[in-house]
């Protein structure tokens, strides 16, 4: 097979993601078969549907052809021409009308029942298709969500919120208005040109010639736009998505725009985009501009033929009026279906683009599988082996080259350096947000890569520079450190970090609801509810990574005697540049272009004179300026 464009790629125009238009469907409709039985009676409710669509002109034909027949049968068969005397007679000798009359008024009733059977066959058929339709969308959008949350940062570094927003909406909105509707509703349409075609034949096989002739037309219009529909619906799909990638930037960095005057280059950015996706879908749409006119086209030239082939066979004898009306009903019916045939073909490049996307991103995998069946990491310690470790972020550009290093269990690490200089990646590493290519990462001697993921992480907690709060309460944000945590436990949390007077103070304390990335909270006061989220977890492992580089002197000087009783007696690893969080630790480790330079208390690095007291000096002649 040939390669599968990942999705951790940038969307090349008009490119391809390398899939068969098989591999496509198999895609799609695996999500309806779990609703066989649905379809059973979907497939009756179509059957039905067709059958009573194809009787409708046979009522007006048999209505018409009554006037000026004398024959005693209406519809040819004695059973129904039998009831159907008896109920005409009936109403003849209650209302004192003619004969004639009574059976046209009960032709007329029996007309009106049957197109109110068609529409409540219609309704239920469009109300399970839809629902069928509804439930694989769920399935596949919640599918997709829940392998976006499996896949590691290399996957979510590589591709905007954006793009990935446009694969769970607008693709998968694709996939259900086929599965969920077009697939369906054209298989009843098939299956009502080909009533209509048995009708039709019986009626008269020489005007049956007229549509029929016209329809490979029509079919061979439909494959053709085929040929120029699916790039152009791919080229809708791709500025889209960059459309929505754009949107999502420029949500998140509104800030940073409003700070530095950027608005218009903004807003130029995005009509630029926002034209781009215009003209593209423009071009796609331009197809249904050609095919539904001629579609009509056909339709028209149809009924002309009719016309005039029909009006020459009642000349002649051939057929009558009723029969000719009958066939430009059945001409209007028939074409309906089959312009729709061909419209799927359009709706089907909507469809099989989207699909394709999906299986896209399914198929990209994540480099850290969660290996619900390897064994479970016991309690641990905390002792940690960094052994010969290789890693790089794109491929030739190592980060680091057998890079080694080994912690006590218990002991506190601070790692300073440069910017760039590794010292995120190591802890990265640590946390499992990236898989290194070689060596091996040691805890309390289990290997890493051979433990479940899920009984790793909850024994390691990290902080991040960037950190994150969900809109929703305090203490749903405080659960994700512990979910079975009392309301007891998080007050005393909240006040070993000093938030406790605070979140009192809010109109509803715990169940108080944050903004989007906690917008009710000053940025100290956010890091401070997420350490308070950290002491609730109790790791044996914790990662602060410039954790307290937002929080002002003040709140910080609050918050040290809980940060060195969170670090007693658990492994911890710490990058900061803030002297008063590293000069206490166990070990600072200096790093410099992915290799440790430098290693030892504070007071031995100190005295050696080299990187470590360069920064230290430093940093007490900038406090100095600033004072």
């Amino acid at each position: 097979m040939t390669a599968i464009h990942t999705d951790a790629e940038k969307e090349l125009k008009r490119g391809s993601f390398g899939y068969t238009d098989m591999q496509l469907y198999k895609f799609m409709f695996a999500y309806v078969k779990p609703y066989l039985k649905e379809l059973s009676i979907i497939l009756f409710l179509m059957i039905s549907f067709s059958i009573s669509t194809a009787l409708g002109p046979v009522i007006i034909q048999t209505t018409i052809d009554r006037f000026s027949s004398e024959e005693s049968l209406l519809f040819g068969n004695d059973f129904i021409d039998s009831i159907f005397l008896s109920l005409s007679q009936s109403l003849q000798n209650s209302f004192n009308v003619s004969l004639i009359w009574s059976e046209v008024i009960i032709l007329g009733i029996s007309y009106l029942l049957l197109q109110c059977l068609i529409f409540y066959l219609s309704y239920k058929r469009i109300i399970m298709v839809t629902e069928v339709g509804m439930k694989a969308e769920l399935t596949i959008r919640l599918e997709l969500f829940s392998h976006l949350q499996e896949l590691d940062m290399s996957y979510h570094d590589k591709n905007e919120v954006g793009r990935i927003m446009s694969r769970l909406t607008g693709d998968v909105n694709a996939i259900r208005e086929m599965i969920g509707g077009q697939v369906v509703n054209n298989f009843a349409n098939f299956l009502t040109v080909i009533t209509i075609l048995y009708f039709i034949l019986r009626y008269d096989p020489v005007l049956t010639l007229v549509p029929l002739s016209l329809i490979p037309i029509v079919i061979f219009i439909g494959l053709l736009s085929k040929k120029f529909a699916r790039p152009r619906r791919k080229e809708t799909r791709r500025t889209n998505s960059i459309m929505m990638a754009n949107i999502g930037e420029a949500i998140a960095g509104i800030k940073v725009t409003k700070g530095a005057n950027r608005e218009p280059e903004n807003v130029k950015i995005f009509r630029d985009l926002n034209n781009q996706n215009f003209n593209a879908s423009v071009r796609a749409d331009s197809m249904n501009a050609i095919f539904f006119p001629l579609m009509l086209a056909m339709q028209t030239l149809g009924v002309a033929l009719i016309f005039y082939v029909g009006g020459l066979r009642v000349i002649s004898g051939a057929i009558t009026i009723g029969t000719l009306t009958a066939f430009l009903f059945y001409n209007s019916i028939l074409f309906r279906p089959v312009v729709l045939l061909g419209q799927f073909y359009q709706q089907l490049q909507d469809a099989l683009t989207g699909a394709e996307r999906a299986l896209a991103l399914f198929d990209t995998k994540t480099k850290i599988p969660i290996k619900p069946e390897s064994p479970q990491l016991p309690l641990i310690k905390g002792e940690v082996i960094f052994d010969h470790i290789y890693f790089e972020y794109e491929k030739n550009q190592p980060i680091y080259d057998k890079f080694s290093l080994y912690v006590p269990a218990g002991k506190t690490i601070a790692l300073v350096g440069k910017t760039g200089a590794g010292k995120s990646t190591i802890i990265n590493l640590l946390s499992r947000m990236y898989d290194f290519q070689d060596g091996e990462l040691l805890i309390d001697n289990h290997n890493i890569k051979d433990m479940n993921l899920n009984s790793f992480r909850s024994q390691i907690a990290v902080v991040p520079q960037d950190f994150f709060l969900f809109s929703n309460s305090i203490k749903l944000n405080l659960k994700l450190g512990n979910p079975r945590a009392t309301e007891e436990e998080m007050w005393n949390a909240l006040d070993m970090v000093g938030l406790k007077s605070f979140v009192k103070n809010m109109s509803e304390g715990l169940d108080t609801k944050l903004q989007e990335r906690g917008g009710r909270l000053s940025v100290g006061q956010r890091q401070l509810l997420v350490f308070a989220a950290v002491l609730l977890a109790d790791p044996r492992i914790l990662i602060l990574d410039e954790a307290t580089s937002s929080i002002d002197v003040f709140s910080e000087l609050k918050i040290q005697k809980s940060i060195q009783l969170l670090l007693k007696n658990r492994t911890s690893f710490i990058i900061a540049h803030r002297l008063s969080t590293i000069r206490n630790a166990d070990t600072i480790i200096v790093i410099d272009d992915g290799q440790i330079i430098e290693q030892g208390t504070h007071d031995e690095l100190i005295s050696q004179k080299g990187d470590y007291y360069d920064l230290v000096k430093n940093q007490i002649e900038l406090s100095s300026i600033n004072r």
